[in-house]
């Protein structure tokens, strides 16, 4: 491994997750056998927003059944398996986490996806795909880990076919001279690279994209945020987002506050192959 992947690895990997996540739904009463999407949905969409953010920016991106769409830091596969089962596309996710590929793989089997669904471990910056593979590139929320965006950008364009569309939600900031960690995408400034909208439009139109859908959803995530802080049991459910992260409370407390005080915006983005 670099010592990039390695980083990445110990920011979000977990040991035994599968075992970790499979015990949480017995002690939740639920059949691991039995798991369904709304079941996964307490935790496997690693975003602001649960499933229907999925569902919003697909709409943006104008998804049609049968399409072919890569998901670049697919997470535990919450999306892909939305993309799959409410759009009717064919996706594969790509992780740099070894440990959320496992559990993306087993979640995904269990709910009876696998076959439109994949997943492979992988890094963005070197994407091990033919030139003009798929209909869509997919990834929410995992920009912020990336330093090298020009790069991560050309290969997304690269295995794009013409005219496809790469969609993305992102956590922007023009200054992160205010940052305060731990949030949810780094425990520290070392494998957190957030940017402004301003160069990160320049660097997508500089690669060949163009923007054709943009949506703030800042107020939204700030409002999600609150009634979950609001509504949170003192006892935490056995299935939630602590199976994944680590110091969950500080996480969500800081990313909140940094949207409130306007140090980070929440945005969904569309921009299409302009060849």
């Amino acid at each position: 491994m670099t010592n990039y992947s390695d980083a990445i690895n110990q920011q979000y990997g977990r040991e035994d997750i599968n075992d970790g996540i499979l015990n949480a739904f017995q002690m939740a009463g639920i059949d691991p056998d039995e798991i369904t999407l709304d079941d996964l949905s307490r935790f496997d969409q690693l975003h602001s927003g649960g499933r229907k953010a999925t569902h919003k920016l697909g709409e943006l991106a104008k998804l049609k059944p049968g399409m072919n769409i890569l998901d670049v830091g697919c997470g535990i596969g919450g999306p892909a398996r939305t993309l799959a089962a409410d759009f009717g596309c064919r996706v594969v996710g790509l992780d740099i986490t070894e440990s959320y590929v496992q559990a993306a793989k087993m979640l995904t089997e269990k709910v009876g996806l696998s076959e439109s669904v994949s997943f492979k471990v992988g890094n963005a910056l070197d994407l091990e795909f033919d030139a003009e593979t798929f209909d869509v590139v997919w990834s929410q929320n995992a920009i912020m880990n990336i330093e090298n965006k020009s790069q991560v950008f050309q290969e997304m364009h690269r295995v794009l076919r013409k005219q496809g569309n790469l969609a993305m939600e992102a956590i922007l900031a023009d200054d992160t001279s205010e940052d305060r960690f731990p949030v949810f995408w780094a425990d520290e400034k070392s494998v957190s690279f957030v940017v402004g909208a301003e160069q990160l439009n320049q660097l997508l139109v500089d690669t060949g994209f163009n923007q054709v859908g943009w949506e703030d959803v800042t107020n939204t995530s700030i409002e999600l945020a609150r009634k979950a802080r609001d509504s949170a049991p003192e006892t935490p459910h056995p299935v939630g987002l602590h199976l994944l992260y680590t110091k969950v409370s500080d996480k969500a407390r800081n990313t909140l506050q940094g949207f409130e005080d306007g140090t980070y915006r929440d945005v969904y983005a569309v921009f299409r192959r302009s060849d």
